[in-house]
């Protein structure tokens, strides 16, 4: 069981990497100025 809570963790963690890298992106930036 322990394996399937470090697995779900470790998928959530690269998730938010990711989300964090592509709210860098200087496009994405400039889509979320044109939404707010």
């Amino acid at each position: 069981m322990d394996n399937v809570v470090n697995h779900h963790d470790l998928l959530r963690q690269q998730l938010s990497e990711q989300e964090t890298a592509s709210s860098q992106h200087p496009l994405m930036k400039e889509i979320n100025n044109w939404e707010h």
